[in-house]
């Protein structure tokens, strides 16, 4: 129960902790509303579920220790964090963001599985989510660990996550949140691109 409670209240920093998920989130929030976001979340959730699988095989302990190959995952991690970056700068320069109300906006028209494919991108190749998967997570997972507690570990992480980001999106939709956001909508995303362009330099240079 201990080590289930300090695996938890480590996750619950590291979803705290700013990164490309949370820019991701509340620029589609923002710009798509309620439903677009949720179902980020469940992109999200899926690739936590990969994550979690691998972290508590013998494929999780390949890629502890094989440096280059980690190394190289969070460099493709870094691509598509600055990918995501330059897509929200280029939106918002183009100024896509004032034609959302009517729907003309070329996101506004994407499939529930294409904004699930977004969200399962963004978090399949997140460095703190590697890291937190690779580090804490598979330092407690062993051949001597029950399934059952890796299960309620795993469990315990995607409905953590679910509530949080549903809590998230909420406080985002409210009626005085969101017409303060919607009217600096493209500040908003510019901020967004640059922080992810930032962080996808930072990654890159620390993975070399």
């Amino acid at each position: 129960m201990n080590s289930f409670l300090e695996l938890m209240a480590a996750w619950l920093v590291i979803m705290l902790v700013p990164g490309q998920d949370m820019a991701l989130i509340l620029r589609t929030t923002v710009a798509y509303g309620f439903n677009s976001a949720m179902k980020i979340v469940a992109g999200i959730c899926v690739a936590l579920a990969i994550h979690i699988f691998i972290a508590s095989s013998s494929l999780g302990f390949l890629l502890v220790h094989s440096p280059r190959l980690f190394s190289f995952v969070q460099k493709m991690g870094a691509v598509y964090i600055a990918y995501l970056g330059f897509t929200f700068l280029f939106s918002a320069w183009k100024n896509k963001l004032s034609a959302l109300n009517d729907g003309s906006g070329s996101l506004a028209r994407l499939t529930s599985l294409q904004w699930m494919r977004m969200g399962f991108l963004s978090t399949i190749l997140n460095p703190k989510v590697l890291v937190f998967f690779f580090s804490i997570f598979s330092s407690l997972m062993s051949e001597s660990i029950p399934l059952v507690f890796i299960l309620a570990c795993g469990l315990g992480i995607l409905l953590q996550t679910i509530l949080f980001d549903f809590i998230f999106i909420k406080l985002l939709s409210s009626k005085g949140a969101s017409n303060v956001l919607q009217k600096h909508s493209r500040k908003v995303e510019a901020a967004s691109g640059f922080v992810l362009i930032l962080l996808a330099v930072k990654l890159y240079t620390w993975s070399r």
